[in-house]
C-alpha cells in the first residue's frame, strides 16, 4: 500500500509541474507579437526601399537613355539653335543661337533646342537638304514635358515641324521635369557647344516616400562645323 501511494504521489507532482501558467503564456504572446510587429515593419519598409530603388533605376534608365540620343543626334548636326517657339517653318534657317535669358525667364513659354540633323533628303529642285531635328519643352501644369518632332522631307508635306504635333520621349507616368537649362556657346572654327541640364523627380502622386529628385547635366560638342 505504502509503495501504490508513493507512485499516485509522484504521479501527481508530475501532472502538477508539466504544463504553463497563464501568466507565463500572456508574456509568450506579448513578446511573440511585438516580435512579428517589428518583422513585418522591416519587411515593409525592405518592400518600399525596393521599390524606390526600382523606380529610380527606371527613370535614370530613362533619362540616361534620352540625353545619350539627344547628345548622339547633335554631336553630327550642326546650326544649334535655343529660343522661344512653337514650330518650324521649312526654308527658315537655323543660326546658333543660346537659350533667351535661360529658363528663368522664359515662364510658361514653349522652349525649342533645333538643329540640322545628318539625316538628309531630296530637294524638289534637285539637291540635298539636311533635315531638322527640335526638342520641345512644353510646360504642363507645374512641370514640362519634353517632346521631339522632325522633318521627314526638305520642303512640301510634312516639312514643318510643330510642337502640338511632337511625341514624349520620357516616360511621363513616372518621370516629371520640373526645370531645366539650355546653353549653346559658339565655339572656335564654327565648332558649337552645349550643355543641357534635366531636374526633376521619379516616383507617382500619392506616394511620397517612394519619390527620388534628380539633377542631371550632359555636354554636347560639335563635331561638324557650321
Amino acid at each position: 500500500m505504502r509503495i501504490g501511494n508513493n507512485e499516485k504521489k509522484i504521479k501527481t507532482n508530475h501532472l502538477q509541474t508539466g504544463g504553463f501558467t497563464l501568466l507565463e503564456m500572456i508574456v509568450s504572446l506579448g513578446i511573440l507579437a511585438v516580435v512579428a510587429v517589428i518583422a513585418v515593419g522591416a519587411l515593409v519598409r525592405m518592400t518600399s526601399l525596393n521599390r524606390q530603388a526600382q523606380t529610380l533605376q527606371s527613370a535614370m534608365n530613362s533619362i540616361n537613355f534620352t540625353l545619350e540620343s539627344i547628345s548622339r543626334e547633335m554631336r553630327v548636326g550642326t546650326s544649334y539653335y535655343c529660343g522661344v517657339a512653337n514650330q518650324f517653318t521649312s526654308g527658315s534657317t537655323l543660326t546658333t543661337v543660346q537659350c533667351p535669358g535661360g529658363f528663368e525667364s522664359i515662364g510658361d513659354k514653349t522652349v525649342a533646342l533645333m538643329f540640322k540633323s545628318s539625316r538628309t533628303a531630296l530637294l524638289g529642285g534637285g539637291g540635298t537638304c539636311n533635315l531638322v531635328f527640335a526638342y520641345w519643352f512644353v510646360p504642363n501644369e507645374g512641370y514640362f514635358r519634353l517632346l521631339k518632332s522632325q522633318q521627314t522631307v526638305c520642303d512640301g508635306e510634312g516639312a514643318n515641324i510643330r510642337a502640338t504635333s511632337a511625341y514624349p520621349v520620357l516616360d511621363e507616368t513616372n518621370i516629371k521635369l520640373t526645370d531645366y537649362k539650355i546653353e549653346v556657346n559658339s565655339g572656335t572654327n564654327k565648332h558649337s557647344f552645349a550643355t543641357i541640364t534635366l531636374k526633376g523627380y521619379s516616383g507617382k502622386a500619392g506616394r511620397e516616400k517612394e519619390i527620388n529628385y534628380f539633377d542631371i547635366r550632359t555636354g554636347i560638342e560639335q563635331r561638324l562645323a557650321d
